[in-house]
């Protein structure tokens, strides 16, 4: 009896689990369309007056669901962006996902930049290594009215 619940445990595990990936914000960019001013924390540097945090979780392979929060402090202007949203549909090429929000019950473009993973395959001298990325950038875009938001997130070691 013991071997059964084992057994379907086995086999349950997998079915229930869902892909997830987390990564903090390394860098945002927010982009106003009614003046045409924008901010970009790489530019603006460590500087008194510039703070952004945040994190994205993405769910399942394609994914399924994100959560996300970004908060830009540029001289006592604050940007927030937040949402968990459910996919509806996504392009080919997972280059922009179309998003339900589940808090403002709004649909909504998620468009990715880039996306690398956390590791690649490379060839050397003609035989195939798995290997970290260099660079573990998930680059999105979402637009929230005026605002644009250009939000570079990295993995999380």
């Amino acid at each position: 009896m013991k071997y059964r619940i084992g057994l379907l445990l086995l086999v349950l595990v997998p079915i229930l689990a869902q892909a997830q990936e987390v990564r903090e914000l390394g860098r945002a960019r927010v982009t106003d369309l009614s003046t045409g001013n924008y901010h970009d924390s790489a530019v603006l540097g460590d500087r008194p007056g510039v703070y952004f945090a945040g994190k994205m979780i993405t769910y399942g392979a394609p994914i399924d669901r994100i959560e996300y929060d970004a908060n830009f402090t540029v001289g006592g202007q604050t940007y927030n962006i937040s949402d968990d949203a459910d996919t509806l549909w996504w392009t080919r090429n997972g280059a922009q996902y179309q998003m339900w929000s589940r808090y403002t019950d709004e649909e909504y473009p998620v468009v990715f930049l880039r996306r690398a993973p956390d590791y690649q395959i490379v060839t050397i001298e003609g035989e195939q290594w798995y290997v970290p990325n260099y660079d573990r950038a998930t680059i999105v875009r979402i637009q929230d009215g005026n605002l644009v938001y250009d939000l570079d997130y990295r993995g999380i070691e």
